[in-house]
């Protein structure tokens, strides 16, 4: 069953997002990772939307998802999300298989 990790935010320092985006594809790939929404337009037809951009990236099952954010490769890389972007919120979540 597929999973997604769904990201929120907010760009602060558009170099090192840059720098972040750059690294996160390698990342992805042992685990099966792929982008499906990579902050685009968000049309909010109904409630509160409040962070401009969106990411979805898709993997295969949770256990991908997870060893995905908790592997070397990724951590090593984390702190430049966290210097580039204000995340409102950033989850894994299963979908529908």
């Amino acid at each position: 069953m597929p999973a997604y990790v769904l990201a929120g935010s907010t760009v602060v320092d558009a170099e090192k997002l840059q720098e972040y985006a750059k690294q996160v594809p390698a990342t992805l790939e042992p685990f099966g990772g792929k982008y499906v929404s990579l902050g685009g337009q968000v049309d909010v037809v109904e409630g509160t939307w409040t962070t401009p951009g969106l990411v979805i990236i898709e993997f295969p099952d949770l256990d991908h998802a997870r060893g995905w954010y908790q592997s070397d490769a990724y951590q090593s890389i984390i702190q430049k999300r966290f210097e580039a972007v204000q995340t409102e919120f950033f989850l894994i979540v299963e979908g529908l298989g």
